[in-house]
C-alpha cells in the first residue's frame, strides 16, 4: 500500500519508532505524540500523522486519541502483535508520472475535473486521519452539491492544507463551508478560477486570512 504512495521507506521508520517506544516502555501500550514518533523515525511529525492512521485502518497498531478541555493531547497507542499478515493489494496507475507526489496530483485532477466519474474505489480515505474525513466529508456534504469539484483521492498538498484547518471544530468547519460556497455563488474572485472550486482553495484562503499581518 504504502509503496504505491512512494512512502515505504517512511512507513517502516514509522512502524519501528514504533515498536522501539513499546520496548523502552516495556508495554505494548503506551502513550505518546506524532512529533516523538518523528523523533526516533527521523521524520517529521506531519509525515508521522499522515502514515499512522493507515497503520490503524490495517490493523497493526491501535490509536485512541485523547482530548483535554476539547484539545488534541497525545494519543495511546497499541502495538498489535496478532495482527494478520497482509496480502499486497496492487492497484494499477491511472496516469504515468515521474514520481508518485505528482502522479498523485495527476489523479486528483483528473477525477476532480469529471465529478460523474464514479468507478474509482474508496481506497484513498484511508490515508486521511478520522479528523481529516469528518472536514472532508462535510465539504462533499455542503459544497459539491453546489458545483465544487468532489474530494475522491488523496493528494499530500489537500492533506497539509487540512493540517493548517485542524484547530476549527465541526461547527466553525462547516460555518467555514457554508461561508465559501456563498462567496462562490456571489462571485468571489478566488473561488471563480478554474481550480478555484476546491477543498484545498478554501483551506488556503482561511489560512491566509489569520496569517494576514495587521
Amino acid at each position: 500500500m504504502f509503496e504505491q504512495t512512494g512512502n515505504a521507506g517512511s512507513a517502516l521508520l514509522v512502524y519501528h519508532a514504533l515498536t522501539e517506544i513499546a520496548s523502552d516502555k516495556q508495554s505494548d501500550v503506551f502513550v505518546t505524540t506524532c512529533a516523538c514518533i518523528g523523533q526516533r523515525a527521523g521524520l517529521s511529525a506531519r509525515t508521522v500523522n499522515r502514515i499512522i492512521p493507515v497503520f490503524e485502518r490495517l490493523g497493526i497498531i491501535g490509536i485512541k486519541r485523547n482530548k483535554i478541555n476539547g484539545v488534541n493531547g497525545p494519543s495511546t497507542y497499541t502495538v498489535v502483535r496478532d495482527a494478520k499478515p497482509l496480502r499486497t493489494v496492487v492497484t494499477p496507475c491511472r496516469r504515468v508520472a515521474t514520481n508518485c507526489n505528482a502522479q498523485s496530483r495527476s489523479l486528483e485532477e483528473s477525477l476532480e475535473e469529471s465529478p460523474e466519474d464514479t468507478h474509482h474505489s474508496d481506497e484513498w480515505r484511508c490515508y486521511y486521519s478520522n479528523d481529516e474525513l469528518e472536514k472532508i466529508d462535510l465539504y462533499n456534504e455542503i459544497c459539491v452539491p453546489r458545483g465544487w469539484f468532489p474530494v475522491n483521492a488523496h493528494t499530500e498538498d489537500l492533506q497539509d492544507a487540512l493540517a493548517e484547518c485542524e484547530y476549527l471544530d465541526p461547527d466553525e468547519w462547516r460555518v467555514l463551508l457554508i461561508e465559501a460556497a456563498d462567496q462562490r455563488d456571489a462571485g468571489y474572485h478566488s473561488y471563480k478560477t478554474p481550480r478555484g472550486a476546491k477543498l484545498i482553495r478554501i483551506c488556503w484562503e482561511n489560512w491566509n486570512r489569520i496569517d494576514m499581518p495587521f
